[in-house]
């Protein structure tokens, strides 16, 4: 039976679409999402492993696209998005003469929760003026929340299936798509290509996921239980933050197994999500 990854895990999304050695799947993906006048036709991925982006990329015409997958909902995430772009635009400063032209900066924020109170499942942001006019094209914001995206495989559009790729692929048992970027996809997805330390990775990525999930799903319906019974919502919600604590601590105590077992910190960061720092307090 075949087995997909689940693309919505750190380790997933990252092994589909900032795999230096599938970029033609990384650029099909942004050119439907983007719609761009002049599509990209080639990118260099820019510190993957220092990036705190899930994908920071720049084109042949030098524009540069920052993509960001989002497991959590956060109240201010728009606020991120805005804060970590601008700190992208600062860093294209330069010393001396400048007459302060900046680089296209493009964000794409993939949210794996409902953020925004209507039912669009994309939306596009730029700078227009109260007409609606475009007043400046090279800064643009673009927002797409899986969870809204309901539609089957018939008919869909090349951002669609995008969309549903990412959303489905998991539950997925055969490839539903046929282009070259598609079949790309789908090959180094399969669960069996992964390999000793790739697969534990994945395995703790998407155990973390899970666990996300189910605090989520436990917070929503006891807070829901609480406004039917009329509990106090803070003491609720006191309860479910100290079991994701007890999460951190699960992921703490892999980490220092981890740390007997020989592994270097660097890898042990990039398997438990823990920084440096929290590895090497323990």
């Amino acid at each position: 039976m075949l087995m997909f990854i689940d693309p919505l895990t750190d380790f997933g999304f990252k092994r589909i679409f900032a795999n230096e050695e599938h970029k033609n799947i990384t650029i099909d993906f942004l050119n439907a999402i983007l719609k761009l006048e002049n599509p990209i036709v080639s990118i260099e991925f820019q510190n993957l492993e220092k990036a705190i982006f899930d994908i920071f990329a720049k084109d042949s015409e030098n524009r540069e696209i920052i993509v960001e997958l989002q497991r959590i909902d956060q109240t201010y995430f728009v606020d991120r998005s805005i804060f970590y772009t601008s700190k992208q635009i600062v860093n294209m400063g330069v010393k001396g003469s400048w007459d302060y032209e900046l680089r296209p900066i493009y964000f794409v924020g993939i949210l794996d929760f409902k953020h925004f109170s209507d039912e669009r499942y994309i939306r596009y942001v730029s700078c227009k003026d109260e007409e609606n006019l475009e007043v400046y094209k090279k800064l643009q914001f673009v927002y797409i929340e899986i969870p809204k995206f309901q539609k089957p495989t018939e008919n869909l559009e090349e951002l669609e299936k995008w969309i549903f790729f990412l959303k489905n692929l998991v539950e997925l048992k055969e490839r539903v798509f046929k282009s070259e970027s598609f079949e790309d996809a789908f090959e180094i997805a399969y669960f069996s290509s992964l390999k000793g330390d790739e697969r534990l990775r994945y395995e703790i990525d998407l155990k973390e996921r899970r666990d996300r999930y189910a605090i989520e799903t436990t917070r929503e319906r006891r807070l829901e239980e609480a406004r039917k019974n009329g509990i106090e919502k803070g003491r609720l919600e006191g309860i479910v933050e100290g079991r994701a604590e007890g999460e951190k601590r699960k992921q703490l105590e892999i980490a220092q197994n981890l740390l007997k077992s020989g592994m270097e910190v660097k890898t042990i960061s990039k398997v438990t999500g823990l920084s440096k720092t929290e590895i090497e307090g323990i």
